[in-house]
C-alpha cells in the first residue's frame, strides 16, 4: 500500500509515509537476520544428522530463493 500511495501522488511523501517506510525497513532487516540465523542453526543440525548417518538438509540460498 505504501508504494502505491507514494508512487501515485506527485507530491512529496508525508511524514507518516516516511515513518512507515522506516518501520518496514526495520521489519525486513529483522526477517533477514532471522533467516540467516536459522541457516546457521541448520549447520548444527546437519552435523548431528551426519553423526547419526542421516542425509543432511540443504537450505535454499538467498539467490535460489529469489530466482524461485
Amino acid at each position: 500500500m505504501l508504494y502505491g500511495n507514494v508512487n501515485g501522488y506527485n507530491g512529496r511523501p508525508t511524514k507518516s509515509q516516511l515513518d512507515r517506510m522506516t518501520a518496514l525497513s526495520r521489519d525486513l532487516d529483522a526477517a533477514w537476520a532471522k533467516f540467516n540465523g536459522l541457516s546457521k542453526e541448520m549447520g548444527l543440525l546437519n552435523a548431528d544428522f551426519t553423526k547419526r548417518k542421516l542425509d543432511p538438509i540443504k537450505p535454499m540460498t538467498e539467490e535460489a530463493w529469489r530466482k524461485k
